[in-house]
């Protein structure tokens, strides 16, 4: 019914509410597996195919931060509730019901779903699959090699090999570059066993405890910085495969699971010099209404006038002259929330936050720094796409390399 491409991107759920009398079974699919409509989703409920806003709410709620603003999981949902509870009148055939208490229902969806995703957490090479190995179009092109003349100065070097080799560029800096003349067999000797010994350090590396199986990506593997391109992309690389990372979607993403995780509040920091903030009508009423959210975000706000406030602390993580910023970006997504619930405010501030505290594209990173960011990503729970859905990691194993250089069948 769904294609064979579904058979193995889709999580199966079991979840009991028994409190409620609550049961909801069936199948939700992988982030990989995504469709460009609720065409795809399947609500049966006490034997009834339907269809209900809360339900495909509540699973819209888990997704948000792992697909695309306009891409929507395949979902089977098979829902068993006490008959009383539910009406079945509401539409003339019927293929709409309205529950009791749509606030149960929404709840008990979004942890069936939301459990079920986390379950397959270490199996999330699936999640990647989809942007993991981009498709191009490649096209071989000559390099130009028309002669010209030497001129004197190059010329005499180049014959007596004065001239340094270029200076290496990536992060493994085997060799030293003295400035004189080469001896080239010492050179690929010890190239050989720079290389060697990179191996058998990626094979020392312990398994993270909840590694990904399959042919697909695995975070399992360690990946060693080489160097950054336009100061917005990391190349690293593994025992056999080259990756290319988006450095503010991945820190974005460690952001926004270290923000979620950390259900208590966010650990705040001291300012040394009170910003104080001045505000609309509807934003100080949002902050008026919010001032636990804020609270729990790490930004306390204290009232010092009609309008204005003095920021007195701001979220540990969060640079301090980035805080003004958030907290008006996240008073404008509150105001663009359809459904204000306690936990969309909370997603949609920690959403804002994870954002702008990012790294940006066009920082320049060391590599120590590039080796840290991508230790982080390995342990967040859902490394391969930002909170908006793109993907923050792309992977060329050895095979792929081979075909965009057009080296396979050659035995090499």
């Amino acid at each position: 019914i769904y294609g064979s491409d579904a058979a193995g991107a889709l999580i199966p759920l079991d979840f009991h509410d028994d409190a409620a009398d609550i049961r909801i079974t069936g199948y939700i699919s992988k982030p990989s597996l995504i469709r460009s409509s609720r065409a795809w989703q399947t609500y049966i409920v006490n034997g009834r195919t339907i269809q209900n806003r809360a339900i495909a709410k509540a699973i819209d709620n888990v997704y948000r931060s792992l697909v695309p603003k306009m891409g929507f999981p395949l979902a089977v949902l098979v829902i068993t509730v006490p008959q009383r509870t539910i009406d079945v009148n509401v539409h003339p055939q019927k293929t709409e019901m309205k529950f009791e208490d749509e606030g149960r229902i929404f709840k008990a969806v979004y942890k069936a779903v939301l459990d079920a995703i986390r379950s397959a957490a270490g199996e999330t090479t699936g999640i990647a699959a989809a942007v993991e190995k981009p498709k191009f179009h490649y096209e071989a092109m000559p390099l130009d090699v028309s002669a010209s003349p030497a001129s004197a100065p190059f010329a005499a070097p180049l014959r007596g090999y004065a001239a340094p080799p270029p200076r290496p560029q990536t992060v493994h800096e085997a060799l030293q570059w003295a400035g004189t003349r080469v001896d080239l067999r010492t050179a690929q000797d010890a190239v050989q066993e720079a290389r060697t010994q990179e191996r058998a350090a990626f094979a020392d590396v312990p398994s993270a405890p909840q590694a990904a199986q399959g042919d697909d990506i695995s975070m399992e593997e360690r990946m060693l910085p080489i160097g950054q391109v336009d100061l917005t992309y990391i190349i690293a690389q593994s025992a056999a495969t080259l990756y290319i990372i988006d450095q503010h979607a991945a820190h974005e993403r460690i952001l926004f699971d270290r923000f979620s995780a950390q259900t208590d509040g966010i650990p705040s920091q001291q300012m040394l010099v009170h910003a104080i903030l001045s505000f609309d009508a509807h934003e100080a009423q949002y902050i008026e209404e919010n001032a636990e959210l804020f609270d729990q975000l790490g930004f306390h706000l204290e009232a010092a006038g009609e309008r204005t406030y003095r920021l007195t602390e701001t979220p540990a993580d969060v640079p301090t002259e980035e805080a003004e910023g958030i907290i008006r970006e996240i008073l404008a997504s509150l105001g663009d929330l359809h459904t204000a619930t306690p936990a969309n405010l909370r997603e949609a501030g920690i959403a804002t936050m994870a954002c702008r505290a990012a790294i940006k594209a066009g920082e320049e990173l060391s590599i120590r720094q590039m080796e840290i960011l991508l230790e982080e990503l390995r342990a967040t729970p859902f490394p391969f796409t930002c909170p908006h859905g793109r993907p923050t990691i792309l992977k060329f194993g050895t095979h792929d390399l081979a075909k965009m250089f057009k080296r396979t069948g050659f035995g090499l």
